[in-house]
């Protein structure tokens, strides 16, 4: 996955995500390749988690993140979407967002 994130931004566009389930994710910008591990969630319904990522990171791009931290916002908003059962979860904003993402920072090792 690294190597095909690696060719389609050298290739076709500087930016590229690839997702794979609850597998690492790729990114890709300007020249440099990351990997993130999905946030560690209850799954009830995997219903409407690609479109709460991408939401998410869309969000995160317009508020003037970068690619790579606009990803950390959309696992955000994919780990509260699995949690729930309806596609659309009513807890789903940008404060229970950065909640998410704040107790993801705290558990990760430094």
């Amino acid at each position: 996955m690294e190597a095909l994130a690696a060719d389609f931004s050298a290739r076709l566009t500087p930016n590229v995500v690839i997702t794979d389930g609850a597998a690492p994710l790729w990114i890709a910008c300007g020249g440099e390749v990351r990997s993130k591990t999905p946030f560690a969630a209850a799954v009830r319904s995997v219903n409407g988690a690609g479109d709460a990522f991408a939401a998410g990171t869309i969000h995160g791009l317009g508020d003037g993140a970068t690619l790579f931290d606009a990803v950390a916002i959309g696992l955000a908003a994919a780990a509260l979407t699995v949690e729930a059962e309806a596609t659309l979860p009513a807890r789903l904003t940008a404060a229970a967002i950065a909640a998410r993402l704040a107790e993801a920072t705290r558990s990760t090792p430094a």
